[in-house]
């Protein structure tokens, strides 16, 4: 059996990959949501995970926050190769 497996650096500290991280995070929002207009500066938003990013730009965009069915969209777009 073949697993896939996925490292996460989120400060750089093993790798320099936070602009692969971004252009990821940004995609999945535009695919999934058609937003086009998201800011990157991670740190404009009140909480800096994943999820709470998310909530706050849709909450923002669409004045809700995403479905579940939505969130495992986004999710699942986001780690596609």
């Amino acid at each position: 059996m073949k697993m896939k497996l996925v490292m996460f650096d989120i400060d750089g500290t093993l790798t320099e990959s936070n602009s692969l991280d971004d252009e990821s995070y940004l995609q999945a929002l535009h695919k999934v949501f058609g937003f086009s207009e998201v800011s990157s500066d991670w740190t404009s938003y009140s909480h800096v995970t994943d999820a709470c990013i998310l909530k706050e730009v849709c909450q923002s965009q669409l004045g809700r926050v995403p479905s579940p069915r939505e969130f495992k969209a986004f999710q699942k777009r986001r780690f596609e190769n």
